[in-house]
């Protein structure tokens, strides 16, 4: 396994690295693939503020954006290259 200098330098949290790492693996399967909250908890095995705090530090780095989907509420997806800071 390679960790992209991006990622290593970017300075996560362990929690943060955590849920990145899944979002990475389930990403694999499906680029354009979106996750609720609840989803990444149980994915995580992280309590709610845990998991908020995680997906806010990767929304503030540019690596997960965070999106509003009708029927869905609000999701959570990869960014793409083009759309980091």
């Amino acid at each position: 396994m390679v960790i992209p200098p991006e990622i290593d330098d970017a300075r996560l949290s362990v929690r943060g690295f955590r849920v990145l790492g899944h979002l990475c693996r389930r990403a694999a399967e499906d680029p354009q693939a979106a996750y609720t909250i609840g989803e990444i908890m149980l994915a995580t095995r992280m309590n709610y503020q845990a998991a908020q705090v995680a997906l806010g530090e990767l929304t503030i780095s540019g690596f997960v954006i965070r999106e509003r989907r009708p029927g869905a509420g609000v999701v959570f997806r990869l960014s793409g290259e083009e759309e980091r800071p």
